[in-house]
C-alpha cells in the first residue's frame, strides 16, 4: 500500500528520529517550566536553550531575545547557545555581532 501510494518509509531512521525528537520536546517542556519558576537563572536558561537548539532553534532564539539583557548577556553558556542557535536557523547575518559578543572597540584600541 505504501508503495502504490508511493510514501517510502525508513523503518530503522522514523520511529527513533521521532522518539528522539518526543524526548527533547519534552526536556524542553520540563526546562521552560522550571525556567517560568525562576527567570533570573542563567543556568536553566542555559539547559534551555541547548535543548531547543535540538529541535527547534527558533524558539531558542525568541527566548534568549526575550530575556533580560543583564541575564542572557552575563552567561557565556547562554551566549554560546543563542549564537548556535542563530547558525543552524540561518539568522547569523541578522544579528549584531560587535553588540552580541560585547565587544567594545575603543577600549580594545586604547
Amino acid at each position: 500500500a505504501a508503495a502504490a501510494s508511493g510514501v517510502r518509509h525508513c523503518s530503522s531512521y522514523a520511529p527513533t528520529d521521532s522518539v528522539r525528537s518526543l524526548n527533547w520536546r519534552r526536556r524542553a517542556s520540563q526546562l521552560q517550566r522550571a525556567l517560568d519558576a525562576d527567570p533570573s537563572n542563567q543556568q536553566r536558561l542555559a539547559d534551555l536553550l541547548r535543548t531547543l537548539n535540538h529541535v527547534d532553534p527558533q524558539q531558542a532564539i525568541r527566548i534568549f531575545e526575550r530575556q533580560e539583557p543583564q541575564v542572557a548577556f552575563s552567561s557565556d553558556s547562554c551566549v554560546r547557545e543563542y549564537i548556535r542557535a542563530l547558525v543552524l536557523a540561518n539568522r547569523l547575518d541578522y544579528v549584531d555581532l560587535d553588540l552580541l559578543l560585547r565587544r567594545n572597540w575603543q577600549d580594545f584600541a586604547r
